[in-house]
C-alpha cells in the first residue's frame, strides 16, 4: 500500500523533472534568440564589408584606368604588371593562402600567385624571378613552414633588395602561426618592419581591405 510519504516523494520528483524541463526549454529559447541575433549581426557586418569592398574596388579601378590599367611606382621610368606578389610556403596554400588570393582578386587587385600563373612546362624559377620584378608589393606569409625553405628565402631576399635599392615600401610581412619574436629571431633583417599577425578568428577580408588601402595610397602617388 502506497503511503502519503511515497506520494509526496513522487510528486516532488515529478516537480523536479518539470522544473528541469522548463529550465532546459528556457535555455534553448535564449540560445535560439542569441543565434538569431548573431546571424543578424553577421548579415549586417557582411553587408558593410561588401559595400566597403565595392568602394575600394571602384577606387582601385579608377586609379588604374588613369595609369593605363597598370600599378605604377613613383619612378616614372618603370611600371609594374602586378599589384602584389604573394610569397608563401606551399603547405599554407589550402588552409590560408588560397582564400587570401581569392579575396584580393575580388577587389580587382592583380596578383602574382604561382597557383594561378605557372603553366605546365613553365620554367618556374625564371617565372618567379620575373614575377618578383614586376610586382609593386610583396605580401610575405611568414609561417613555420616558410622558415628555411630555399625559394621562400630567395623571394624574401629579392624583395628586401628591391626595397633597399628603391627606398620604397615593398614588403608586407604577414605572420601566420608565428610570433613577431620568432620572425625577428629567424629574419633579423625584418626586425624593424611593421608586421601583421593573423589571429585564429581573423577574417581574411579585413587583411585584404588593409592591403587595398595601401595600394590605393601607392596608386595616388
Amino acid at each position: 500500500m502506497t503511503s502519503a510519504y511515497d506520494f509526496s516523494r513522487r510528486f516532488a520528483a515529478l516537480d523536479d523533472i518539470n522544473r528541469g524541463m522548463r529550465e532546459k526549454a528556457e535555455r534553448e529559447r535564449k540560445a535560439a534568440e542569441a543565434t538569431i541575433e548573431l546571424n543578424e549581426q553577421t548579415k549586417i557586418q557582411n553587408q558593410l564589408l561588401r559595400e566597403q569592398n565595392q568602394r575600394l574596388n571602384e577606387t582601385i579601378m579608377q586609379l588604374k584606368d588613369q595609369h593605363g590599367n597598370k600599378s605604377l611606382p613613383s619612378t616614372a621610368n618603370a611600371s609594374y604588371q602586378f599589384d602584389v606578389f604573394v610569397s608563401h610556403a606551399n603547405d599554407n596554400k589550402e588552409e590560408f593562402v588560397n582564400a587570401l588570393t581569392a579575396e584580393l582578386s575580388r577587389l580587382g587587385i592583380s596578383i602574382w600567385y604561382d597557383a594561378n600563373i605557372l603553366d605546365w612546362g613553365d620554367n618556374w624559377k625564371l617565372q618567379i624571378a620575373n614575377g618578383l620584378k614586376k610586382c609593386r608589393f610583396g605580401i610575405v606569409v611568414v609561417s613555420p613552414e616558410f622558415l628555411g625553405r630555399e625559394w621562400t628565402e630567395k623571394e624574401l631576399n629579392e624583395l628586401l633588395q628591391r626595397q633597399n635599392e628603391t627606398g620604397e615600401k615593398v614588403i608586407l610581412p604577414l605572420l601566420y602561426k608565428l610570433t613577431i619574436s620568432d620572425m625577428k629571431k629567424r629574419y633579423p633583417q625584418l626586425a624593424d618592419f611593421q608586421a601583421r599577425i593573423i589571429a585564429p578568428n581573423d577574417d581574411v577580408r579585413d587583411i585584404v581591405i588593409d592591403f587595398a588601402r595601401i595600394l590605393i595610397r601607392a596608386l595616388k602617388g
